[in-house]
């Protein structure tokens, strides 16, 4: 399903402390590291999807998070070389980075 033309946020919401991917860009595999606040209010599931330039969804994980340091595998080996949107959300916020993979 093509959900449109998705772009990279410059601001953190508001729960969000910090957050990164590494390596950047990746071959077989990148991690996302989320610091989330400790005012985070409802501990629980989030979304973690990837992207292609075209918006379209190319991968859909339900992962756990809490409040602190939160760690996610973004496996990309079978994802063509090109520029790709790593998108985390939960309850009412997202975060979306740009992610190249060669």
């Amino acid at each position: 399903e093509n959900v449109g033309i998705i772009s990279a946020v410059s601001e953190f919401p508001e729960t969000l402390e910090s957050a990164s991917i590494f390596p950047n860009p990746a071959f077989d595999q990148a991690t996302l590291i989320a610091d989330l606040a400790s005012s985070l209010s409802n501990n629980g599931e989030a979304q973690l999807a990837i992207y292609d330039n075209t918006g379209r969804q190319l991968t859909e994980e339900m992962v756990e998070l809490r409040s602190g340091i939160n760690q996610f595998d973004l496996p990309v080996g079978n994802l063509s070389s090109g520029h790709y949107l790593v998108r985390l959300n939960w309850g009412t916020e997202q975060f979306t980075q740009s992610l190249f993979v060669r």
